[in-house]
């Protein structure tokens, strides 16, 4: 899955969705990695950004820590990694980016 930030402009993967509150409505975001070196993710709402694909068929369903249903991509239901790479842990993202490649591969 790929979207384009309304901001930026750049096309940037999706590795994960959740629905919350936002300018009064509730609305999809996107947790993606805007650029190359940025050390976690960050999420955009739907309201700023375009989906260009929508193919997702690397996601689980989860419940997220407030305990609502978000999509993740596959390789983040190793135990913790998606919390350490909100709090903008290197560690994790470099792990994280690992195990894209790895599958990727297959």
């Amino acid at each position: 899955m790929r979207i384009i930030q309304s901001d930026s402009g750049f096309s940037v993967e999706v590795y994960g969705i959740y629905w919350a509150e936002y300018q009064g409505r509730l609305q999809r975001f996107h947790l993606v990695i805007p650029e190359e070196g940025y050390l976690g993710f960050i999420s955009v709402p739907e309201s700023d950004c375009e989906l260009v694909d929508s193919e997702f068929s690397n996601f689980l369903l989860i419940k997220d820590s407030r305990g609502k249903d978000a999509l993740v991509h596959t390789v983040l239901r190793k135990e913790g990694l998606l919390d350490r790479i909100i709090d903008h842990d290197p560690d994790a993202v470099e792990e994280f980016l690992e195990l894209i490649a790895a599958k990727d591969a297959q």
